[in-house]
């Protein structure tokens, strides 16, 4: 009764506790669909410290819990939270005919500037129109077609400026920045030869040529009415701007594709003419659109397109794209230094702050089509691609899904593909497919200042991985949202001894594998520590470059319980760092015993998953997260997290021949997960509960007054 008494006890107590550490790179934090009974499509992400911002395409009048009354194809703009499991506010923007949301940013107070094409113009009933606001940048009475927005969304889902932006003909808003004064920056495309300029950098551009179009570029005043500068940007073909940036200093950075051989070019460019039929053009716009700093082709002698763009913090421009030249130029050191065959591959390129030159080139690809679609990048200058491949040979690495799961056969499909690249452009960091068994793609990716990438995409796959708990766990329409975060940080991929092993042998050398290249340097004993029974061990470490794993050599003794750490580099505390001086989330530590084995070798599980049956049950997943997310983060926590995984076992392991107690255990536990997972509904039920019991209880000590009343009278 006593073993009985301790085992729900603990199960009780510490359910949050009862499953394996997890390690490795490239984790996928949650990935989820999002959609309604039509086609919806997301196509750009940002990200602050609030929620997740997307913008797309739907034709779905259910997206929105409100749904929807508006024709045709429509604008969304959604925030969701960080964790992807609840919606913060979702907008539909258009009008009766089709609209499409194509570029989305954010600013430090949290308001979201979107831009694409809306074709709900000219109506004399103001509801079939696009919304605007009053004064824009244009007129409503001197557009037609198909016309360019800019609309800037409040953190309530609000409206605060809408507004058009083009000429009589056909334009399309394509990329959106904004800068740290709330002015937006939007490129795209114009057919119009009357699009609107203002103090253009180039003042003798002829907005398009012989009928065909132009980029543009537009730099949109903080309210929204006006636009500080304007200009097309382009020669005698075609051209279009695919992705925008701006710098701190308010220098513009664009990215597109042309076809022109009079492109406008600065001097001394990195390529001066147009290799092939299209080329990528990179062009680099002085502050408040004074002059160009640079404007240069890249491209090789097929096809080749810039379709995102990004500037860090020194303002080093970072393209992706895809390419069919085998000629591109890729550096002679770089990750993939040659055409990986087939239809394309992906770029990615990093500008030099003159853009005369090249920090480096890449190619990133299969033997099969691969696309870049969308970039960004993180403080220590490390580069996430995401875009989509039908290769199943695209390169990976430490990968969540680590192949092409369309069919092996025709008709083959997309996957969409998410990487990380090092600065110099010569370590794949991260690299790893997702999707199912239909086309899938991910079309624009966002990073926080943790090494979490946030992609968001398109796909058709009813068999998507989707982690535990999801916003939408299955796909609604023919083609759904695609939304996941991947926590791709600095971090430990195994260890030896395994966490929690027993019985290891005293010449046992204790060792770690990370997920990237190290500076040996960072690893010594102050960083990587050994303590018996929370007493240091004095030992020696070494670094293997090769396999990425660092050693801890030390005498063992029997019958002892060890704690090996990995120190995460701080201000105060000097810890390990990759090649790239990137460091680890946070501290990470593993546990084991030398107790004599016992004379039968059973596998060590632990109580919730002999409870449930399976370590990747979805209420285990429910528990893991909650200790990384409020345990592991705290010094108490990991303490009692380390204390349980030694003692667990054992009654872990009793439970597991007993299935009445497993039930019991899973009886106690189920109501915990719900707590965990849903606890707004969780405290709501409990309130209710406590409202009936307190209800009864007044009941019970007022009946009895009534009937000595009753009974008082009756004597009489």
């Amino acid at each position: 009764m006593k073993k009985l008494a301790l085992i729900l006890l603990l199960a009780g107590i510490v359910p949050f506790l009862l499953f394996a550490k997890p390690c490795g790179a490239g984790t996928l934090a949650f990935s989820t669909y999002l959609g309604g009974e039509g086609n919806d499509t997301g196509h750009a992400i940002a990200a602050d410290a609030t929620g997740i911002y997307i913008t797309g395409t739907t034709d779905s009048t259910d997206f929105s819990p409100g749904g929807s009354s508006l024709a045709g194809k429509n604008v969304f703009v959604t925030k969701i939270a960080l964790d992807g499991d609840k919606r913060i506010y979702t907008i539909y923007l258009g009008g009766s005919s089709d609209d499409e949301g194509r570029g989305i940013a954010v600013d430090t107070d949290g308001n979201a500037y979107v831009t694409g094409f809306t074709s709900s113009i000219g109506s004399t009933t103001p509801t079939d129109n696009f919304p605007s606001t009053t004064p824009g940048i244009v007129s409503a009475e001197s557009i037609r077609g198909i016309e360019a927005f800019v609309t800037k969304i409040d953190q309530d889902g609000e409206i605060v400026y809408s507004t058009y932006l083009g000429g009589s003909k056909d334009d399309k808003g394509l990329a959106i920045a904004v800068d740290s004064q709330g002015r937006a920056y939007v490129t795209g495309s114009t057919f119009s030869d009357d699009f609107p300029t203002v103090s253009s950098p180039l003042p003798t551009q002829i907005c398009v040529e012989l009928g065909n179009s132009d980029a543009f570029v537009t730099m949109i005043s903080a309210d929204g009415a006006s636009a500080v500068y304007s200009t097309c940007l382009g020669g005698s073909l075609n051209d279009e701007g695919h992705g925008i940036a701006v710098d701190t200093v308010f220098n513009a950075y664009v990215t597109g594709q042309t076809i022109s051989t009079n492109f406008p070019k600065t001097s001394d460019p990195l390529q001066s003419v147009n290799a092939g039929s299209f080329d990528a053009f990179v062009t680099k716009i002085k502050t408040n659109g004074a002059s160009l700093v640079y404007s240069t082709y890249l491209g090789g002698s097929e096809d080749d397109s810039g379709n995102a763009i990004v500037v860090d913090s020194n303002g080093n421009a970072y393209i992706t794209g895809g390419t069919d030249s085998t000629d591109l130029g890729s550096s002679a050191s770089a990750l993939q230094n040659k055409f990986g065959g087939g239809q394309g591959d992906i770029f990615i390129a990093k500008f030099g702050t003159a853009g005369s030159s090249l920090s480096y080139l890449t190619y990133l690809g299969g033997t099969d089509r691969d696309d870049g679609f969308g970039i960004t990048v993180d403080a220590f200058s490390n580069a996430y691609v995401t875009g989509q491949t039908l290769s199943d040979d695209f390169p990976t690495s430490t990968p969540t899904q680590e192949n092409n799961a369309g069919p092996a056969v025709e008709p083959f499909t997309h996957d969409a593909v998410i990487a990380k690249i090092n600065k110099n452009g010569q370590s794949l960091l991260f690299s790893t497919y997702l999707g199912g068994k239909a086309d899938d793609a991910g079309n624009g990716i966002a990073v926080d200042n943790g090494g979490n990438a946030y992609i968001t995409g398109e796909t058709g796959s009813d068999d998507l991985p989707i982690t535990s708990f999801p916003l939408q766990g299955s796909l609604q329409g023919g083609v759904d949202l695609l939304i996941a975060k991947f926590d791709t940080s600095l971090s430990v991929v195994s260890t030896s001894p395994a966490s929690n092993a027993t019985a290891v042998s005293l010449d046992t050398k204790i060792s770690v594998t990370f997920s990237e290249d190290m500076d040996a340097g960072t690893i010594a004993t102050s960083s990587f520590t050994l303590t018996q029974s929370g007493v240091p061990v004095t030992g020696t470490v070494s670094y293997n470059k090769t396999t990425r794993t660092a050693t801890f050599e030390a005498p063992l003794v029997v019958a002892a319980s060890y704690t090996a750490k990995i120190i995460q580099n701080r201000a105060d505390t000097p810890g390990v760092k990759d090649i790239d001086g990137n460091t680890m989330r946070s501290d990470f530590t593993w546990s084991f015993d030398t107790f004599p084995p016992p004379k039968e070798k059973k596998k060590l599980c632990f109580i919730a998953t002999a409870a449930y049956g399976s370590y990747l049950d979805p209420h285990v997943m429910v528990l893991r997260r909650f200790r990384d997310r409020y345990l592991e983060t705290n010094a108490p926590g990991r303490i009692l997290v380390d204390f349980y995984y030694r003692r667990s076992p054992p009654i872990a392991d009793y439970i597991s021949r007993h299935e009445r107690l497993r039930m019991i255990t899973r009886w106690g536990l189920t109501p915990i997960v719900y707590a965990i997972a849903y606890p707004m509904a969780s405290f709501l039920i409990f309130v209710s509960f406590l409202g009936v019991v307190m209800g009864r209880r007044r009941s019970d000590r007022a009946l009895p007054v009534r009937t000595r009343g009753v009974g008082a009278m009756r004597a009489k």
